[in-house]
Parts: C-alpha cells; structure tokens; sequence
C-alpha cells in the first residue's frame, strides 16, 4: 500500500515548516523542557533542540535591557507556560504566561539594520514576539521586526534664539536620539495691526514617532501704526 503521507526522496521541505505543518495538522507534539519531538506522518519523528518554543518557533518576550555598543541588539526575558485566558481586565503580561526571572535570551531587532543608528532606538520593558532562529554564547537568539517603541529619554533640542540662526543639527544615523523640534507661526491682527508670533514644541521619539505637540506660546513681534 503506498504512503500517502510519503514525500519523494528528493522532495525537500525546510526544517521549521516540516515542524509548523505537523503541529498545525497531523502532530502531537510533547515537551520534555529542553527538545520538542513531533511525530510526523509516515512514523517519522523530528527532534527541535530550540528551547523556549514551539512547533512554530514563535516566543513572546520582553526588553529588559540593552547590549552595549551592539546596537538593534537586545537583552530579553521570555514568556513560557500556557497563557491566561480567564482574566476579565486590559491584556497583561500575566496574561502571556511565566516571565523569564532572568534575562535568558537575545532579541535582534532587524529593522535597525536599515536605520543603522548609533543607538539602541527600542524603549526597555517593551513587550513583542519574535522568531527562535539559533543561539549566541549559549542563549537562544530571537529575531523581531516590530513598529517600535522607540527611546524618549535624553532628547536632542532643536530651537534658535536670538537673531543667529540655529547651528545645531540632528540626524538618525548619528545621533538616534529623541528630538524636540520648536515649530512658529506668524499671523496678522487686522483690527491692531499686530504681528504676531505662536510657537509650540513637537517631541518625537528616536524612532521618528510623534509622542506629544505642547501649547502655543504668544509673542509680538511688531505693531503697525497709522501713517498721517
């Protein structure tokens, strides 16, 4: 009788997805802490030496803290266990399972490749998942591409005075820090003949994302006066 769960010899599927199909379909997948065993059709069984996760290598986690001069890389605390679905309230990090005490993986968050920045761009105590790809002196290391939470502490400033123009300048490569931008409007007063001034500052975070617009602030700037 022929297999009909049977791949041709040559017939080459990639690892993680043998495993994704399996436990989506045919598997049963057990745990033993350290290596996942999926049986696959045809009495095959695949050993996953990934700790941490999955038939789909997917894991929940959390920045804790950053490595040092590696920028887009990160130090993080893994979720594990089953996640919680009695709980009535906002969604919690209590909600995705046992947080990791330790810091026991790494998270490398590819889209700063691209930025290549001089600094980490991803808030701390951030929570994302990503996919289990390999390990790095003897921790798993999780790849993520997320829309960031980006740093907001230590902003560069961006605002003249004076009568000297602004020399200050800022740039996401080399600083890849918050920015605080002065924004002004000028408006005529047709009644005073005032001319008016309103400034107002936009923060945005080092990842470019606008976190907060502040409240205009007046000055005058000139008053007309009728000619006789």
């Amino acid at each position: 009788m022929i297999d009909p769960w049977r791949k041709p010899d040559n017939f080459s599927v990639p690892r993680h997805q043998e495993l994704v199909d399996a436990a989506n379909s045919f598997s049963s997948l057990q745990s033993d802490g350290e290596l996942s065993h999926v049986n696959l059709p045809g009495g095959r069984t695949v050993v996953d030496e990934r700790p941490h996760a999955g038939a789909s290598g997917l894991v929940a986690f959390k920045i804790s803290s950053i490595v040092t001069s590696e920028f887009g890389k990160y130090n993080i605390k893994t979720f594990s266990g089953p996640i919680v679905t009695t709980g009535t309230g906002a969604l919690a990090e209590s909600d995705l399972g046992t947080l990791s005490s330790s810091e026991d993986a790494y998270g490398w968050n590819l889209p700063e490749i691209a930025v290549a920045s001089a600094k980490h761009l991803l808030k701390t105590g951030g929570v994302y998942f990503g996919r289990l790809s390999g390990t790095k002196d003897g921790k798993p290391v999780i790849e993520f591409s997320v829309l960031p939470v980006g740093e907001t502490s230590s902003p560069t400033t961006l605002s003249g005075s004076g009568t000297t123009a602004r020399s200050t300048t800022w740039s996401r490569a080399t600083n890849g820090t918050p920015v605080v931008i002065t924004r002004q409007r000028i408006a005529l007063d047709g009644a005073t003949q005032k001319v008016m001034s309103f400034t107002w500052d936009e923060t945005y975070d080092a990842c470019g994302l606008l976190i907060s617009v502040g409240a205009e602030t007046e000055s005058d700037l000139d008053v007309g006066t009728n000619c006789t």
